[in-house]
C-alpha cells in the first residue's frame, strides 16, 4: 500500500478565532476531517498543516502526497502558495522514478475568481464551504455551528472530503484494483451525474453522495474550466464509462461556458442525448446494455428566467432530444428510488442469473429505542412464529457504525416496523423519513412497507402517519393478529 502523506495549506488570517468560538475555522475543520477519516478507514491519520509562514517555495514532498489548499481572499494574498503549488505541479506532471505521486482536493472557504486558481487544480475536484442565493447574488460561508440540525451541510462535505482520501490511499494499494478499473472500462456502469443551476446544488450533491456510499461508480465534470473543446472531451470520456446520466434542472441555467455562450446544463443534456443515440442504435443492443437518460425538473418554477423557462419547454417537446430518457417532475426521494430501479434492471439482465434464488423467509426490520429492546421481544417472537426474519435495531459500536447498520437494515429488509413507545414524534418522524430515503441508498426491493406500533393508550397524532392503515396498535404490548394484518399483507 502507498503511504500517503495529507498536508492542509491555509492562510493564517483563516484560523483566527472569532467570538463565537475559541478556535479557528481551520483548526476546527482539520480535527473534524481528521476525526471522520480515522473512523473511516479504521486507522489514525495526522494531517500536516501548513500556512503562509511554514512553507519553503523551493521544497516539495518526499513521498506521495495528497494536497488540500483552503482557498480564500487570504489566501491568494499571500503569493507564496502560488510558488509552492507551482512547484507541486511540476513535481505531479514529473515521470522519473524519483517522483512522488501527487494528488489535490481543492477545499473553497469563500468565493474567488476562478481565473486566480492555477490551471492544474482546476482540474480536481473541489469543495465549496458557502452558498451562494441565486436571486440576489448574495454569498454565505457554511460554518461549523456543533448542532447536526442547523450544519447538515458541513458534514456532508467534510465526509465527502474523507472519502475521497480514503479512496485515494486505497486504488494504489494493490494490483487488484487496476484490473478492477480494467473490467469496468470494458463494460460501462457507471452513473454520470450532469452539474446543475445554484438551486440545485444541494440536491445535486446529495444525491452524488448517496450513490456513492452505495458503492455505485459515479462520475462528474471535474471542471468546466478551458475551451468548449476541452469541456466536450471531458465530458464525452466520463459518459463512455457510464451506463445512465442524471440531469437536475432547476431555475437557475447554470454557468456559461465562456467561448461559446452555452451553459454547462444544456451542453451536457446534449452529449448525454448524442451518446444514447451512438450506444442504443446499434444493431443487436440489448436492453441492459442501453445508455439511459433520467432528466429531473424542480418543482419550483417561481422564479424561472425566459431562457430557462424556453430550455425546459424545449426539453419536454423535444422528441428526438429527449429519445432514451425519462422526464421527471416528481419528488427528489421518488426519484431516488427511480434511479435505484433502472440500475438494478440492467444489473440484472447483465448478469442473467441462471439458476433461481431459493426463496428465503422475508425478513422486517424492527425499529426500536436502545430501552425498549425488551418491550419489542413479544412483538419479535409473534413475526418469527409466522416465518419472518426478525431484525432488531443494533446499538452495538460508534454513533457512525450504528447508523451503517441501520441504513443497511433499510436496504435489505423486506418490509420495516417502528415502535413508538417512549420516544416523541420527532424522532418516529425521522424514521419514517429514512423509510422513504432507503429506495435512494442503493435499496434493490422496489418498495418498503412500513407500519408504525404504538401502545393504544397513547395519545396519537393521525396526521404524522398520513394513512391509518399503517397505524398498529397495541395494548399493553399485547400482540393482536388482526392488528398486523393489513401490514403483513402488504409484503404478500
Amino acid at each position: 500500500m502507498v503511504d500517503y502523506q495529507i498536508i492542509l495549506l491555509y492562510a493564517n488570517l483563516d484560523d483566527k478565532p472569532d467570538s463565537h468560538s475559541s478556535r479557528g475555522w481551520v483548526s476546527i475543520f482539520l480535527k473534524n476531517l481528521e476525526r471522520l477519516l480515522d473512523r473511516l478507514s479504521g486507522e489514525k491519520h495526522s494531517i500536516i498543516k501548513l500556512s503562509e509562514y511554514d512553507l519553503d517555495p523551493d521544497s516539495f514532498p518526499l513521498k506521495s502526497s495528497i494536497i488540500i489548499p483552503v482557498f480564500s481572499n487570504n489566501f491568494l494574498q499571500a503569493p507564496i502558495f502560488m510558488s509552492y503549488l507551482s512547484v507541486l505541479e511540476k513535481e505531479a506532471t514529473k515521470k522519473s522514478k524519483s517522483s512522488a505521486d501527487i494528488k489535490f482536493i481543492n477545499v473553497f472557504k469563500n468565493r474567488i475568481p476562478i481565473e486566480e486558481i492555477p490551471h492544474y487544480l482546476k482540474q480536481n475536484k473541489f469543495y465549496n464551504f458557502f452558498e451562494i442565493d441565486s436571486l440576489t447574488d448574495f454569498v454565505t460561508e457554511i460554518l461549523y455551528q456543533d448542532d447536526p440540525n442547523k450544519d447538515h451541510e458541513y458534514w456532508m462535505k467534510i465526509f465527502d472530503i474523507a472519502a475521497d482520501i480514503k479512496n485515494i490511499i486505497e486504488s494504489n494499494s494493490s494490483p487488484v484494483k487496476e484490473a478492477e478499473k480494467l473490467v469496468k472500462n470494458l463494460r460501462p456502469s457507471g452513473i454520470y451525474i450532469a452539474q446543475s443551476g445554484i438551486d440545485q446544488y444541494n440536491q445535486r450533491d446529495n444525491l452524488c453522495r448517496e450513490l456513492s456510499r452505495s458503492q455505485y461508480d459515479v462520475y462528474e465534470l471535474d471542471s468546466i474550466e478551458g475551451s468548449y473543446d476541452d469541456v466536450v472531451k471531458q465530458i464525452n470520456e466520463k459518459l463512455s464509462k457510464c451506463q445512465l446520466s442524471i440531469h437536475l434542472v432547476g431555475e437557475d441555467s447554470g454557468a456559461l461556458i465562456k467561448d461559446r455562450g452555452l451553459s454547462i446544463v444544456e451542453i451536457e443534456n446534449q452529449l448525454a442525448s448524442e451518446h444514447s443515440s451512438q450506444v442504443n442504435d446499434k444493431p443487436g443492443v440489448k436492453y441492459y446494455e442501453r445508455f439511459n437518460r433520467i432528466i429531473w425538473i424542480s418543482e419550483d418554477h417561481e422564479n424561472l428566467t425566459i431562457k430557462q423557462k424556453i430550455f425546459i419547454d424545449n426539453l419536454k417537446k423535444d422528441l428526438v432530444n429527449i429519445q432514451y430518457a425519462e422526464v421527471m417532475d416528481c419528488p427528489i426521494e421518488t426519484l431516488k428510488g427511480f434511479i435505484v430501479g433502472k440500475i438494478n434492471e440492467n444489473k440484472r439482465g447483465r448478469e442473467q442469473v441462471i439458476t433461481p434464488e431459493v426463496e428465503k423467509g422475508k425478513s422486517i426490520y424492527l425499529i426500536c429505542d436502545k430501552t425498549e429492546r425488551e418491550e419489542c421481544k413479544p412483538i419479535s417472537n409473534f413475526l418469527k412464529e409466522q416465518g419472518f426474519n426478525v431484525i432488531l435495531s443494533n446499538f452495538d459500536g460508534e454513533i457512525l457504525q450504528i447508523r451503517d447498520k441501520h441504513l443497511k437494515n433499510l436496504k435489505e429488509c423486506d418490509g420495516t416496523l417502528i415502535y413508538h413507545g417512549r420516544n416523541n414524534e420527532n424522532w418516529v418522524k425521522s424514521k419514517l423519513f429514512d423509510s422513504v430515503k432507503a429506495l435512494g441508498l442503493g435499496r434493490s426491493k422496489d418498495k418498503n412497507p412500513t407500519a408504525v406500533i404504538v401502545d393504544s393508550n397513547k395519545k396519537v397524532d393521525l396526521d404524522l402517519y398520513f394513512n391509518k392503515d399503517n397505524l398498529i396498535l397495541l395494548k399493553n404490548q399485547k400482540v393482536n393478529k388482526s392488528s398486523f394484518k393489513s401490514f403483513l399483507n402488504q409484503l404478500d
